[in-house]
């Protein structure tokens, strides 16, 4: 992933500079639930334990999209500490589950994804 060069004048509402780990993409207009620091660095986890959903976009290398976990940092623009995300993407949705299994070696990528994300956080 590439990393997007921060603007260097801060919004309006934005008081305290952005944590290190932050894209720095704020706007003056950003309404109050969308200020919130979210990290240049993101972990994608493949799951293998669960159904693809079909793709149907223009781009033939890819029949189906399985569900991935996503790993990211968040952080209200006025929290005092960042929060760990993991998010389900692709995969069907009908399917996507409230608790998830997966594999040692999915379990081994996420781990290894949660300590960046802490070494990030924590700078």
């Amino acid at each position: 992933m590439s990393k997007r060069t921060k603007p260097s004048k801060r919004p309006f509402w934005q008081s305290t500079p952005c944590p290190k780990w932050c894209c720095g993409l704020h706007h003056e207009d950003a309404e109050v639930e969308a200020r919130t620091h979210l990290s240049n660095w993101e972990a994608g986890v493949t799951m293998s334990l669960y159904s693809a959903e079909p793709y149907m976009g223009e781009d033939l290398s890819r029949d189906a999209y399985p569900l991935e976990i996503l790993v990211n940092l968040e952080q209200g623009y006025r929290e005092a500490a960042p929060t760990i995300s993991l998010e389900p993407e692709g995969g069907l949705k009908e399917e996507r589950p409230s608790s998830l299994n997966m594999t040692v070696d999915e379990a081994e990528r996420i781990a290894r994804a949660l300590l960046k994300a802490v070494k990030l956080a924590r700078g």
